[in-house]
């Protein structure tokens, strides 16, 4: 199950502060019943847009996507049930939706790897071209600012213990927008040093 985590390079290029980011970058996040892209499925899907720094929340958007079934997997952490799926977007229409919405932007996450493997194989399914966008990975900025993690006695980096240990507020977590809004949040931060 852990094997892809160890696999690099998900879209192609990763990006630094120095390289330079563009006008504009869309974080994003992805809620999911489970922890493995090809077998596990996109419960929702959230993105905020920055533009000339400064983020969008006119643009942001949440997603749940359409389930056929649902076995419950995540619905303790994302508090989604079988109803809340129903009514969603189909896949298609949502990887579709999303790739016009970032075109050829930088794309950000915490812990990015993980979400674009779960875009990818969405878009795989959809028989749909994959993602090329250069990433950002806040949780890698986060490690190396933070090599002992940011609790007492834990190696833990979760994004909302980041935001806690640099003073910025986290509402919404768990919650697909929740997460990209202070994703957003700690990108603009950790790129402002």
């Amino acid at each position: 199950m852990w094997g892809w985590f160890s696999k690099r390079g998900s879209t192609g290029t990763r990006l630094s502060p120095r390289d330079g980011f563009g006008r504009r970058q869309v974080v994003f996040d992805c809620e999911t019943d489970g922890l493995d892209p090809q077998k596990n499925r996109i419960l929702s899907l959230g993105a905020v847009e920055i533009v000339d720094r400064k983020i969008q929340l006119e643009s942001s958007f949440e997603w749940r996507l359409k389930r056929s079934s649902f076995d419950g997997g995540g619905a303790e952490i994302h508090e989604f049930t079988g109803r809340d799926l129903i009514s969603g977007l189909e896949e298609e229409e949502a990887v579709k939706r999303f790739v016009d919405f970032v075109g050829t932007d930088l794309l950000v996450g915490h812990f990015i790897d993980f979400d674009v493997a779960l875009i990818q194989e969405s878009l795989k399914r959809s028989s749909m071209p994959l993602l090329e966008n250069k990433t950002y990975d806040t949780l890698e900025v986060a490690r190396r600012k933070f090599p002992d993690g940011v609790e007492r006695g834990q190696k833990s980096w979760a994004l909302s213990k980041v935001c806690q240990k640099l003073g910025l507020e986290h509402h919404g977590a768990h919650t697909a927008l929740g997460d990209a809004y202070m994703t957003a949040e700690l990108f603009l931060y950790l790129t402002s040093e």
